[in-house]
């Protein structure tokens, strides 16, 4: 008996010393399941990789729980007496995931995580591709009242394509837009009529200039028809631990700073490199604005017409300091479909450097910037360029509960950049804004002071502008939101010349504002100011304006109407004549047949009414439109087929009436793939 007692002690004694050696292979019994796929550690080539589990006990399904990430998708699983499988419905990306899996089985409650990794190739650690086809065939008749009808036709087919390629540190990546475009417009005896280029827009042919006309007259359509590459972007980066390092090629968005090249859209090139707290990059494009690739990719260094500047700064301590420097220069030529001028062409350069800091997380941040330029604004002249300087102080600072900025800022009037893109000049001033949330009110202040002519040239007068403006708002009441505020402005002109006209203007507005938004369909806005301008000059240019709009809406799961009423008066009070306008809005729409079904109803009435009877005009604009949505290839393509009628009319006072109506037949379609 002893012995027996000793041999089962013993045998205890093992089991527990083996328990704890070897936890995970105690708590594996506990789970009640099996992973089949993919095995803890294992590599999966695949972003969609299949989840197979076997049940070793029987386990209760309503409690079953298969998280991926943090994403919980047992919704997509699929359970058996005998275990589960499901396949991951999200695009994994390369790395490691975690499979969380937890429910009651028959000895209890059980959990586990399954670490693997994932890629998608052998050959690159990640590659995806995006892409959506929609088409959209077009036909349409014009009818009106003053002018011969016509019916147009058009296909506008685009392709949207964004593809990535990822290899250890390297990343690919390619966008772009490919659109065919057919359009043709037939007049009232038949024949069909182009524009010069073959060019033609949904409303009848588009009227454009020839290239010689375009350069001394406006801007050139960038629109072709047939097949063209709207837009196109290829990047190759390189991530280190160090090291970063990018070039993109194709339509870019140049930003160096505020007073330059704040948001510059151009086709080109730009590379840049960043080692540790080091940083440079360098940029060509084309000088005017082009669309597509119709001119090539805009990597050139042609003052005449190209833009090109490189840039560098550095990281100081800890990154809460950045020194930049940066220099552009360039030129343009000829005129482009987005700027125009009348001179023969520009050119120039700018210079400067920004200094930012941040050495209190936000509590108070700081930009200074200092630009110089030396800007020929007309090349076919013999006079030579202008040099001048900007420069701007910016402090700021909040947090949960306020913020606050203050900025002042001086252009010359000579500063100016090339590319037409007309930045500030002859322009001096201080802005500050400040806010404070606190519960349910909060308050917001602006004020600011600026003035031109900063050289104080004797031949034209100098104007200097105030303003001031005041917001509060309560929310005591989510349902009830309200608002009241206050703005006033002065502008008044110095050292006039003789002759010149003398400023001295002043603006008072307080505005209220409403609204119901509650949990039910039903809410509203309504609105209400009123504004006094006091001229102080000899003009007596005295005008007093009273707004108030009222905007109800009701929005049901398959139907909303939107209304909107508005009145504006304006009364000049020299004359004692008052203009009244009247402007109603009314669009409704929804769905019917399960959403099968869908359209819009609207339109807008105004009238516009002067008190001694020198006008009394009605306007109204209506549409309707129905589409149906076809259940052909739901899953792969949606194609809808509607009829849209759209009609104008215009009333002036002792004039004719003008009508219009036009009525659309519309096919479109869209199917994305992705892989």
């Amino acid at each position: 008996m002893f012995k027996r007692s000793v041999v089962f002690h013993a045998s205890v004694a093992v089991f527990c010393c083996l328990s704890v050696a070897h936890p995970a292979a105690a708590g594996e019994q506990n789970t009640a399941i099996r992973m089949l796929s993919p095995r803890a550690g294992a590599e999966i080539l695949s972003n969609h990789p299949d989840i197979q589990v076997e049940f070793t006990t029987p386990v209760d399904r309503d409690s079953l729980l298969v998280m991926l990430d943090d994403n919980d998708i047992t919704a997509t699983v699929e359970i058996t007496d005998t275990g589960f499988h499901c396949r991951v419905p999200m695009a994994l990306s390369a790395g490691k995931h975690t499979i969380y899996i937890a429910g009651n089985g028959a000895n209890g409650p059980f959990e586990r995580e399954i670490p693997f990794s994932s890629r998608q190739y052998a050959t690159v650690d990640e590659a995806s591709t995006t892409n959506e086809w929609t088409m959209n065939m077009q036909a349409g008749n014009f009818h009106s009242n003053h002018g011969d009808d016509f019916v147009s036709t058009s296909i506008d087919s685009t392709l949207q394509h964004e593809s990535m390629v990822k290899k250890g540190n390297w990343q690919m990546s390619l966008s772009g837009n490919l659109r065919l475009l057919e359009q043709n417009h037939s007049g009232s005896t038949g024949a069909e009529t182009f524009s010069g280029n073959g060019q033609n827009d949904a409303y009848g042919p588009r009227e454009t200039t020839s290239d010689s006309q375009a350069q001394n007259q406006g801007s050139i359509d960038p629109e072709r028809q047939g097949l063209d590459l709207n837009t196109v972007l290829m990047t190759a980066q390189y991530q280190g631990t160090d090291v970063h390092t990018a070039f993109e090629l194709g339509d870019l968005q140049i930003v160096e700073s505020k007073n330059t090249f704040e948001g510059l859209a151009r086709n080109g090139g730009q590379l840049s490199f960043d080692y540790h707290n080091l940083y440079v990059s360098g940029f060509s494009v084309f000088g005017k604005d082009t669309f597509g690739l119709h001119d090539g990719f805009g990597i050139g260094f042609d003052d005449d017409d190209h833009l090109y500047g490189f840039s560098g700064g550095v990281h100081l301590l800890d990154k809460r300091m950045d020194v930049k420097g940066f220099y552009m220069q360039g030129g343009q030529q000829e005129n482009s479909y987005s700027s125009w001028s009348q001179e023969q062409g520009n050119s120039g350069e700018v210079y400067g450097f920004l200094l930012t800091t941040d050495f209190w997380d936000g509590l108070l941040t700081s930009e200074f910037e200092y630009d110089r330029s030396d800007f020929d604004p007309n090349t076919g002249d013999t006079f030579d360029g202008n040099r001048d300087e900007a420069w701007r102080l910016q402090i700021g600072g909040g947090q949960d509960l306020y913020n606050y900025d203050i900025t002042y800022e001086r252009f010359g009037p000579d500063y100016d950049l090339p590319g037409n893109l007309s930045p500030k000049k002859d322009y001096a001033g201080i802005t500050g804004n400040g806010s404070v949330q606190y519960d349910v009110h909060a308050v917001s202040v602006m004020l600011a002071a600026y003035h031109d002519n900063v050289d104080d040239n004797p031949t034209y007068a100098r104007t200097n502008s105030y303003s001031g403006q005041i917001d509060y708002s309560w929310s005591g009441l989510m349902e009830f939101p309200l608002g009241v505020s206050y703005q006033h402005t002065t502008d008044q002109s110095t050292d006039e010349p003789q002759d010149s006209p003398e400023t001295n203007l002043s603006t008072d507005t307080l505005s209220f504002n409403a609204g119901y938004a509650g949990q039910g369909p039903f809410s509203l806005d309504s609105s209400v100011s009123y504004s006094w301008q006091n001229d102080d000059t000899d003009q007596d240019a005295d005008i007093a304006t009273l707004s108030f709009t009222l905007s109800p809406s009701i929005n049901f799961d398959t139907f909303s109407v939107t209304m909107s009423g508005t009145l504006n008066q304006n009364r000049d009070l020299l004359s004692d004549t008052r203009t009244d306008d009247y402007v109603l809005t009314l669009d409704t729409m929804g769905t019917l047949f399960n959403e099968q079904v869908s359209y819009e109803v609207g339109g807008t009435y105004d009238h516009t009414l002067i008190t001694d009877n020198s006008g009394d005009r009605h306007g109204f604009t209506g549409y309707s439109r129905i589409n149906y949505h076809l259940p052909w290839l739901m899953n792969l393509a949606h194609p809808t087929i509607g009829v849209e009628l759209q009609y104008n009319s215009d009333a002036p006072q002792d004039t004719s009436t003008t009508e219009e109506t036009r009525v659309f037949c519309t096919l479109s379609t869209s199917v994305p793939f992705n892989y």
